[in-house]
């Protein structure tokens, strides 16, 4: 039996992402599915920056939604082969990139309209992180952050929603204009 998490919706629908290793825990399909439905069409044609990717299940999904292009960002090796060999399978390593790199030293020129940033919960430096994030983003981007943490970023980010499953949270926030 193939173990790994299922693409909810769109182009790749039930197409299997594989996710190895103790530290990988894909997002469950309930918790995918709530996220996307609130981002409905917005994320078609977005450029997308997947960090933390782990099994890559949530830039894979969003490709699938018809967003114009992802970049996984991982510092597994193992993972970072996984991902490249499955858009290749899918025939959409045209508009995917992966990085190996750790999230808080990775440098990139492009702005992203949507984040995903999806840490191991035992991570600490949410503050940096949040540093890097504010970084990487369009102004005005969105920022969907994966937290079994209550996150406080005292006014950097709006968050304009939010939801909680079984213990785990879903922060949507807006990017804010550096004051």
């Amino acid at each position: 039996m193939q173990r790994g998490t299922r693409i909810v919706a769109g182009r790749f629908k039930n197409r299997l992402v594989k996710g190895e290793g103790p530290q990988v825990r894909p997002m469950t399909a309930y918790i995918r599915k709530r996220l996307f439905d609130k981002l409905s069409d917005s994320i078609e044609r977005a450029s997308v920056l997947d960090l933390f990717a782990g099994s890559g299940s949530l830039g894979f999904e969003a490709l699938s939604r018809g967003c114009l292009s992802v970049l996984f960002v991982e510092k597994d090796r193992k993972r970072v082969q996984s991902i490249s060999e499955k858009a290749k399978e899918w025939n959409i390593a045209d508009i995917v990139k992966v990085v190996k790199a750790d999230v808080l030293a990775f440098k990139w020129d492009e702005k992203f309209k949507f984040i995903f940033v999806d840490p191991p919960y035992a991570y600490t430096d949410n503050g940096r992180l949040a540093e890097k994030v504010t970084e990487l983003s369009e102004i005005g981007g969105t920022v969907v952050w994966h937290s079994n943490k209550t996150l406080d970023f005292n006014g950097k980010f709006l968050m304009n929603d939010f939801f909680s499953h079984g213990g785990k949270n879903i922060y949507f926030f807006e990017v804010k204009d550096a004051e």
